[in-house]
């Protein structure tokens, strides 16, 4: 029997990677910078706690693409993440640790999808109000127990896409005169 020549590590070694990659750009997204001191949080604050604790209210702001690249040129002399070998990318994550970057990975596939459930709930109980009028609980439970016979918290992610259909549905029945722009004519 032939023996098989193994790459050692080129498949996971490249999603590994990506998703190192994937973790820096996140974090370089939730990064605010104070344009008065250059100070950088990742914390929900809206006002830099350096300043405000000299007297000054200054507002903080998202980092550009060139202080970006500007950061990833002193860490590691390169501008590009794509550019960079695992250890350097391993550097730039550490180095935005050191600043105050909290990267969370969900517990599981599990937890994320009950997340993006929860958070499907939320928006159709945020714009069921605007699209059904004064009576929306009693017309949207209508419609999901008669399509489901289920309560909105029981239904899974497909069955609350098909809710979200249905309020879009009439959204576009309301701006489009009463017709639907999908049925025939």
């Amino acid at each position: 029997m032939a023996k098989l020549k193994v790459i050692k590590g080129s498949y996971d070694s490249d999603r590994r990677r990506k998703k190192i990659i994937a973790a820096i750009m996140i974090g370089f997204s939730k990064a605010l910078k104070c344009s008065n001191c250059g100070a950088i949080y990742f914390e929900e604050e809206k006002n830099c706690l350096k300043c405000w604790a000299e007297g000054e209210e200054v507002k903080l702001r998202k980092i550009t693409e060139l202080e970006r690249r500007k950061m990833l040129k002193s860490w590691t002399g390169k501008i590009s993440l794509r550019s960079m070998d695992i250890a350097e990318l391993l550097f730039c994550l550490d180095k935005l640790r050191e600043l105050g970057y909290e990267y969370f990975k969900k517990d599981s596939l599990r937890s994320a999808i009950e997340d993006s459930r929860q958070g499907m709930i939320e928006k159709i109980k945020e714009t069921a109000p605007f699209v059904l009028g004064e009576n929306w609980e009693r017309r949207l439970k209508g419609f999901y127990r008669k399509t489901f016979g289920k309560d909105l918290m029981w239904l899974n992610f497909s069955e609350l896409r098909r809710v979200w259909g249905f309020l879009r549905r009439i959204q576009k029945e309301e701006t489009t005169g009463g017709k639907s722009c999908c049925m025939k004519k």
